[in-house]
């Protein structure tokens, strides 16, 4: 990996894990009497993530991102970044129909008070499967690294 991949690589990184960060406190809110705003603190923080995992994919498959470092010749290791990038990939693909039952339990809260718990528990759910999929990534990086550094031993 060239130094001067690394500046443009960081930045996204930090994105992803900042605006999961942001999620998760936005769900840890308590939005009893403030519900309208609190869906939508969810609605712009999804939004931020989702442009967030965009980055992240680009970055992480870009040819000098830490996902190319993958020891390709490890069968096992290839497959694992195979299923990181398909599950990344699902993941994204969720975010923008998430994002659109926001907007709709926005409306249901101004006429009736919508269901907050069932939002909130999906967004929940996505939000745990995306830092699943970065601690997936991690190790995987990490076990390429320690399969190198070990491979002359």
């Amino acid at each position: 990996m060239s130094q001067s991949s690394l500046p443009a690589q960081r930045p996204q990184e930090d994105a992803l894990a900042i605006f999961l960060d942001r999620l998760h406190q936005v769900l840890d809110t308590d939005c009893a009497g403030r519900e309208h705003d609190w869906v939508e603190a969810v609605e712009d923080a999804l939004a931020r993530l989702e442009a967030a995992l965009q980055q992240h994919q680009a970055a992480a498959w870009h040819p000098e991102g830490p996902l190319a470092e993958i020891d390709q010749t490890r069968p096992t290791l290839v497959r694992k970044a195979d299923e990181l990038r398909n599950d990344y990939e699902d993941l994204a693909r969720q975010l923008p129909a998430l994002r659109e039952q926001v907007r709709r339990a926005a409306e249901a809260i101004r006429l009736d008070g919508g269901d907050i718990a069932a939002l909130r528990q999906q967004v929940e759910q996505l939000l745990a499967g995306l830092q699943e999929k970065r601690e997936a990534e991690m190790k995987l990086v990490l076990d390429s690294v320690n399969t190198d550094i070990g491979a002359g031993d």
